[in-house]
């Protein structure tokens, strides 16, 4: 399985709030007073120049009406799984798959830390 690093996960954050969003027919004016983040905020999350915050993915969540984790999960996985979006069982294989692709994130992440010493 191909690990995702920082900036996949960025772009996959970005595409999901742009297809939840536009699926909601909510401008991003819309959703940035939805979410109570600035409008210049969901614009540099749409465009994956910025990361978000827990409290800000938890209001874009809410305000999409989806659950958290789902602004991560990519497209291309349902489609790979040919799963439809989602079901409960469906979702329980999602979490099990990216918990195993975020640890290997997380894996290499630490090593390249203990690696240079950088621990800023």
């Amino acid at each position: 399985m191909k690990s995702i690093n920082n900036h996949n996960i960025m772009d996959i954050l970005a595409q999901n709030v742009i297809n939840y969003r536009k699926s909601l027919h909510y401008s991003q004016e819309q959703l940035a007073e939805k979410a109570n983040i600035s409008v210049h905020t969901i614009r540099n999350i749409e465009c994956a120049r910025k990361w978000v915050s827990h409290n800000t993915v938890s209001n874009l969540s809410k305000s999409l009406n989806i659950l958290e984790y789902q602004l991560f999960v990519p497209d291309k996985f349902y489609k790979d799984k040919k799963l439809k979006k989602p079901s409960f069982t469906n979702l329980l294989t999602i979490k099990t798959s990216l918990k195993k692709e975020f640890q290997h994130l997380l894996d290499n992440t630490f090593e390249k830390i203990i690696k240079t010493g950088n621990f800023s």
